[in-house]
């Protein structure tokens, strides 16, 4: 059964990467939907590279808020560090939102990526972006599923 359910997991991420097409959804016209996934990718590639103080570093204060720093790096090396680089990835979702349960009111755009990594590991990965009071936007969050 685990198997099965592997070969369906990889299976459908595959074909997100032969589609290669993200949706874009309510993304309000004055946000440059190609600058956040850039802002975005570079923060994944540093993930990547094991950088993960430096990424929590870089992250929006409502983050850091929400999560301290040895929080954060336990975390990191508890669930990011086993998967390594990723081997794949494709942006499949980019939605903006006006309002984040338990986290508030902003200018939030959550990009949703299908990844495959070097154990050949399919997952999604999201990155929530924030736009900050100076007008930067910033990683507000991150996930694995």
């Amino acid at each position: 059964m685990k198997k099965i359910y592997f070969f369906v997991v990889v299976a459908a991420v595959a074909a997100v990467f032969i589609s290669g097409c993200a949706q874009k959804r309510n993304i309000p016209k004055d946000i440059d939907g190609a600058k956040l996934e850039a802002i975005s990718s570079a923060w994944l590639s540093k993930l990547d590279n094991g950088w993960f103080q430096q990424c929590y570093d870089e992250t929006s204060q409502k983050l850091k808020d929400g999560l301290d720093k040895n929080q954060w790096l336990n975390n990191m090396i508890t669930y990011r560090k086993p998967l390594g680089t990723a081997d794949k990835r494709q942006e499949i979702n980019m939605i903006y939102e006006p309002e984040i349960a338990n986290v508030g009111k902003g200018d939030f755009v959550i990009i949703q990526y299908a990844a495959i990594y070097q154990q050949k590991l399919a997952v999604i990965e999201a990155v929530t972006l924030i736009k900050e009071e100076d007008g930067s936007w910033k990683v507000s969050g991150y996930w694995i599923k």
